[in-house]
């Protein structure tokens, strides 16, 4: 199994934030998936994500495969 943390392409350091703390309950980051096109990821491997965020950016790459 794989544990993932989501990049971004913005400004809004509200995200990168988020990032900061999802990755303290992650026990490594094996892959960075990036979240405004979460619904073209597809993983060789089961990846566990903790997901925040705002996904109206982007609504049909919603919800993940």
């Amino acid at each position: 199994m794989k544990y993932g943390l989501f990049k971004y392409e913005t400004e809004n350091i509200g995200d990168e934030i988020q990032s900061i703390a999802a990755r303290r309950f992650l026990p490594s980051v094996d892959t960075y998936i990036d979240r405004d096109r979460l619904g073209e990821y597809c993983p060789d491997e089961e990846t566990k994500i903790i997901t925040n965020g705002w996904f109206m950016h982007a609504p049909y790459q919603w919800p993940p495969k």
